[in-house]
């Protein structure tokens, strides 16, 4: 049993449970493995043998590996990403099981061939008073939270069902995402078992609901963004799109009605709206884009658009075997070579951990730029320039500052 033959999986849950069309939407649809995708698996693989064998992930410095046809080769990067995770992990008493096949069938029934469902998770511990549940996400794109996590909630659940409840007397959970590559992304959060079970009452009826050949289909920042039935054509996604800048401007802008004076523009709130969603949305415009220039090229209509051809690559060397004797014979090895430092990510892909180390103490590196983020983030805000001089403020009335 594995994610990808069951209909309810846990990893998609933040789609199938919202969207109760989803699965009816996407059942036949192809379901393209990224390189991001081949990288997670190999990750998995490096996370698993550590803490099944009791190694330290170093030992797969350099080594070749390959998921779902894609090659890779293990670098330091790597190697330091994944270690603070297998460490954490082994900080919990109990016992561990890891690449564990939940059945999660008790919440989300059979599929439609009559088979039970589940996913795999990726480490769970059974302790005396704590149950422990933990997912890598090796992504560096989009970051998971664990507070609510649908999919390590059903994970914990099926977990508890499968495992823990024969073993303790636990219904304390820890739940633990390690997302190293991402920031703003991973974190644990604790929830309890009562919680946990109230959950599945909610995991239950949006299964069933999704088991109607006429299951409504509903939009989400979360449901939508890995969703394949999202390029092939959904107007409830398109018409979410819109929301963003249209419909949803009309509850943001309630506090104006009684003021029809003021002057209707973007208005705070409608800037907050906007960039909370805008990674969403520039997906969206991408794939219109793509959509309309294909119509384009098949002769569809377009209104207002055509396709051109546009600027032309950069200009390269067709064999540069070739064309390095064809130089060398013409011009000095200087000129006809460049040459220049390696910059310190490169060097750190290169060194080994003990060398990388050492170069540390020749590197600098600037401060981080300010960014938003959801105010959910858990990193402190940064403190708004008149505060601080409010707070100086607050000194100069106590103290004399200039002796």
């Amino acid at each position: 049993m594995s994610e990808g033959h069951s209909e309810h999986a846990p990893s998609g849950a933040d789609s199938w449970m919202v969207c109760h069309g989803y699965i009816n939407a996407t059942r036949g649809l192809p379901d393209k493995t990224t390189i991001y995708a081949a990288e997670g698996t190999c990750a998995h693989t490096i996370h698993e043998t550590c803490l099944l064998l009791g190694c330290d992930p170093d030992i797969f410095l350099g080594r070749k590996m390959s998921a779902d046809g894609f090659d890779f080769e293990v670098k330091p990067e790597w190697i330091r990403a994944l270690q603070p995770g297998i460490d954490r992990v082994r900080e919990f008493a109990g016992k561990m099981f890891v690449e564990y096949r939940v059945d999660t069938t008790r919440w989300v029934g059979l599929d439609r061939k009559g088979r039970r469902q589940g996913g795999t998770l990726d480490t769970g511990i059974v302790g005396k008073k704590l149950i422990v549940i933990k997912d890598l996400k090796f992504g560096a794109g989009v970051p998971v939270s664990p507070k609510r996590n649908r999919q390590m909630m059903i994970y914990a659940l099926g977990f508890w069902d499968n495992v823990a409840r024969h073993l303790t007397d636990a219904t304390n959970f820890l739940l633990i995402v390690d997302q190293p590559r991402c920031a703003g992304g991973g974190g644990e959060w604790e929830c309890t078992l009562e919680e946990l079970l109230e959950f599945g009452e909610e995991v239950k009826a949006a299964a069933e609901a999704t088991r109607d050949p006429n299951a409504p289909r509903t939009a989400s920042e979360k449901g939508c963004y890995f969703c394949p039935a999202a390029k092939t054509g959904c107007d409830e996604y398109d018409r979410f799109q819109l929301d963003i800048i249209s419909q949803q401007f009309d509850d943001l802008d309630a506090e104006l009605d009684d003021k029809p004076d003021l002057p209707r523009r973007l208005t705070p709130e409608r800037r907050s709206y906007v960039v909370r969603h805008a990674s969403m949305f520039t997906k969206w415009l991408q794939q219109l884009h793509t959509d309309c220039l294909a119509d384009a090229l098949a002769g569809d209509p377009t209104p207002g658009l055509k396709a051109v051809t546009g600027r032309k690559g950069d200009r390269r060397w067709i064999d540069p075997t070739v064309a390095e004797g064809f130089l060398l014979k013409r011009l000095s090895r200087e000129k006809a070579f460049t040459s220049k430092l390696i910059s310190a990510p490169q060097a750190e892909n290169l060194l080994s951990t003990k060398d990388w180390g050492a170069a540390k103490k020749l590197i600098t590196q600037d401060d981080g730029k300010p960014m938003l983020v959801p105010d959910t983030d858990e990193r402190e805000a940064i403190t708004p320039t008149a505060d601080l001089f409010d707070d100086l403020d607050d000194v100069g009335e106590t103290s004399d500052l200039l002796g």
